[in-house]
């Protein structure tokens, strides 16, 4: 019998060995063991998970542009925790989605959505969230999915690599997010031509991403909670490079118009101060993790600011 329980122990040393490593280095921080905000904390699947175990009444929805908010500074100013539900690359359509899921858990009480004139392009849309949803809920299945245990043996290798240099620390995988230099003149160029354009030509409202936002801020309004729509500023040269010589700009009021009938927007997306401090930018989208993210969060959810423009009814989170 003992050497029968010895066989049975022996045998569960691999899977054993397995689960501590996939756990260590599996980079969606499932289980919440990991720091806040390393690895692929921007993606759906982390996302969800955070959102699982730490559900909230209030929430953000967005793309990249959203992710790098301070949760801590937004509850200071606003006396209410919320939950970040952005994500990279995230099209109105992946926001409807998130949204939906988000209501089985938690009804909303207090909504607030990025938009802007790239996400409304009718032909940004995002691959479904579904499977990666179906993974958040169930978590054996996670363990056994061939493409999570590959990130997994990915970051192991990386600090295998590491530790060859004399780097041995875990966080050097689990990498924690970190501020960039300013863009330079070449890199803004460099962003508009190889990210913005080849997007938006031929550009053309999407009647679709304006159905979805109307249904969000419709269904939140409906249990007597409130709604937010928010265009961020984006650099300069994006205005010089694309919006302007592609003459985008009279299509803004395709979707600006009909939303802001339905909730309050808070309307960055023109030329302002915003726009212009070049050393706020990583790139003509994203903000640095400094200043510039902070009076943006603070313009948010005050309402207080040079370079906003108010739409729609007061009805703000």
């Amino acid at each position: 019998m003992r050497k029968f329980i010895g066989k049975m122990l022996l045998a569960f040393v691999p899977f054993m060995l397995y689960l501590l490593l996939f756990l260590l280095f599996e980079p969606h921080n499932y289980f919440g063991i990991k720091p806040e905000r390393t690895g692929a904390w921007s993606q759906p699947l982390a996302t969800a998970r955070e959102f699982m175990r730490n559900p909230s009444t209030n929430i953000i929805l967005g793309d990249s542009r959203w992710y790098r908010l301070d949760l801590d500074q937004i509850e200071d100013l606003t006396g209410d925790r919320y939950a970040m539900l952005a994500t990279g690359g995230q099209g109105i359509n992946l926001s409807r989605e998130l949204y939906d899921w988000v209501q089985k858990i938690q009804a909303t009480d207090k909504l607030v959505i990025g938009a802007s004139f790239f996400q409304m392009h009718s032909t940004n849309n995002s691959p479904s969230a579904g499977p990666v949803l179906y993974i958040a809920e169930h978590p054996l299945d996670y363990l056994v999915t061939r493409d999570y245990c590959i990130d997994a043996f990915v970051s192991l290798q990386q600090y295998v690599n590491n530790c060859k240099q004399g780097d041995f620390s875990l966080l050097s995988v689990w990498k924690p997010q970190e501020n960039v230099k300013p863009a330079t003149p070449e890199i803004l160029e460099e962003y508009v031509n190889t990210i913005i354009l080849p997007t938006v030509k031929q550009y053309q409202v999407g009647q679709t991403q304006i159905d979805d936002i109307c249904y969000m801020v419709e269904d939140v309004q409906r249990r007597g909670g409130n709604s937010l729509v928010v265009y961020p500023p984006v650099h300069t040269s994006i205005w010089d490079l694309a919006i302007e010589p592609m003459d985008i700009e009279p299509q803004f009021e395709v979707y600006k118009v009909p939303i802001a009938n339905k909730t309050l927007c808070y309307d960055f997306e023109w030329r302002n101060s915003f726009s212009e401090q070049n050393h706020w930018y990583a790139d003509g989208f994203h903000f640095r993790l400094d200043n510039a993210l902070e009076q943006f969060t603070y313009a948010v959810f005050t309402g207080e600011s040079d370079s906003l423009k108010i739409l729609g009814p007061t009805n703000a989170p």
